[in-house]
């Protein structure tokens, strides 16, 4: 649940699911400056890479280098499985709230922040560097994939890294509808902005 109070407008409580919420101001009686609140923005990129969470092992890494996203976990014990979560949701695991702390499991500092919707299993090179590559050719639209790795530890225990979410493409995260002196003008999809995510 998430309590909003927009400046200017009426509070409002979310109950159901994430709101991505971006607000655009103007100065009154311009219709040209305009400021953007705190969040992040894609303007003139193709690629936005996030780290999130935290990590009991080691770090997972995500690049783009056309046409794959290449996801990379390093200092891991050489030829020994592990394996890499692929998944469209960050925020929910079913009904349950994520991250998951796994403590009580026996997993000390270890967290699941995504939902295992594809899970990759690997063999980790003689270098101890545990790799997978996913093909993905940028289009007009975005598409938006968060990770995470599970992987052993030299003493032989299972550890999760940090969660990392890459958005590919410059379009299609935010949806631009705006009132304007001449009507309502939109929606425009788009990636430049600056969105509150409230969860």
């Amino acid at each position: 649940m998430a309590i909003g109070w927009l400046p200017l407008a009426t509070p409002f409580v979310l109950l159901g699911s994430n709101l991505l919420y971006g607000e655009r101001l103007t100065q009154q009686g311009s219709g040209n400056g305009m400021q953007w609140s705190d969040g992040m923005s894609m303007q003139g990129q193709q690629v936005l890479v996030l780290d999130s969470g935290k990590s009991c092992g080691t770090r997972l890494f995500a690049t783009y280098a056309a046409p794959a996203l290449d996801l990379q976990v390093g200092s891991v014990p050489a030829t020994m499985p592990g394996a890499f979560f692929l998944s469209s949701e960050k925020a929910w695991l079913g009904s349950v709230r994520l991250p998951i702390d796994l403590g009580p499991l026996g997993w000390p500092g270890c967290e699941l922040g995504v939902d295992p919707q594809i899970p990759l299993v690997v063999l980790a090179t003689g270098a101890g560097i545990a790799r997978v590559s996913i093909p993905y050719a940028l289009t007009g639209t975005s598409l938006v994939v968060s990770a995470q790795a599970l992987h052993l530890t030299a003493a032989r225990y299972w550890a999760t890294t940090n969660v990392v979410t890459a958005v590919l493409g410059q379009a299609g995260v935010i949806n631009n509808v705006y009132q304007g002196q001449a009507g309502i003008f939109g929606p425009w999809p788009y990636n430049f902005g600056y969105p509150m995510l409230l969860r």
